[in-house]
């Protein structure tokens, strides 16, 4: 496994994204805990250290789910983000004590706004008591670093950023179809700028990367003979030199 610095610890390039744990058999957001414990060993024996999940993933089960079955792991071993997201109506305080319950933990190693983007943005900078909680909870070392996740276009991320960029970090989609296409090219440079270290979501574009057309692939074949399109993905976005961990939303322990 490859880590980065990041403050005083080293954070594993690869994360692990709670979002696609497995579900029980008819379930819509019941996780399956046997196939999970399962990743999530073969993830931390792989050097896996980073845990993303958010408190309105499978309605607070991906939270749960992560503190019954990290428990059995020192805390030191690993990092946990989750986020916070308004749109449940639950308010930050009220969601932080919960999410700290479910994840059995009496801290966290990154506490982001969840999907800062143009039909969030103004819910949070409206809310200046949001990142006021924030602060607070850093200063008491109950949420160790501050950031964000963003869908945001430049323009609205800089926005963003002019209203407050003491962000520790910031979680964007980046890939090799959206440096240019959703220009990520300019949201990373936008955030590098700022001063601000990137974490990427969706590197391979939430699997739509896995159906490229014949001829794609074959420019690929002929640049790199043999290397799939996840180790593609996953180079591209670890290659720029602001990125410290790229998750994948693994769901499996083959995908591990």
């Amino acid at each position: 496994m490859i880590y980065k610095p990041f403050k005083d610890r080293e954070v594993s390039m690869l994360g692990l994204g709670c979002l696609r744990f497995p579900l029980e058999a008819g379930s819509k957001n019941r996780i399956d805990r046997a196939e999970t414990e399962k990743i999530l060993d073969a993830a931390i024996a792989a050097g896996i250290n980073y845990f993303d999940t958010a408190y309105i993933y499978q309605d607070g089960d991906s939270e749960r789910v992560l503190g019954e079955l990290l428990t059995k792991y020192p805390r030191e071993k690993y990092m946990l983000a989750t986020k916070f997201n308004p749109d449940p109506g639950v308010d930050i305080e009220t969601a932080f004590k919960q999410e700290l319950e479910r994840c059995q933990t009496d801290y966290f190693d990154v506490y982001m706004f969840h999907n800062v983007d143009e039909s969030h943005m103004d819910k949070y900078m409206g809310r200046p008591e949001y990142l006021e909680f924030m602060l607070e909870m850093k200063k008491q070392g109950k949420a160790r670093n501050i950031g964000f996740s963003t869908h945001a276009c430049p323009e609205n991320l800089e926005k963003f950023l002019n209203w407050y960029d003491g962000f520790d970090m910031a979680l964007m989609q980046l890939n090799f179809l959206d440096w240019k296409h959703l220009n990520a090219k300019r949201q990373y440079e936008i955030l590098t700028e700022h001063g601000i270290p990137v974490w990427v979501m969706e590197p391979l574009k939430g699997g739509n990367l896995l159906k490229m057309n014949a001829e794609a692939l074959d420019i690929l074949e002929k640049a790199a003979p043999g290397r799939s399109i996840p180790e593609w993905g996953f180079r591209f976005a670890m290659g720029f030199e602001n990125v410290h961990t790229v998750l994948s939303g693994m769901s499996s322990v083959e995908m591990i």
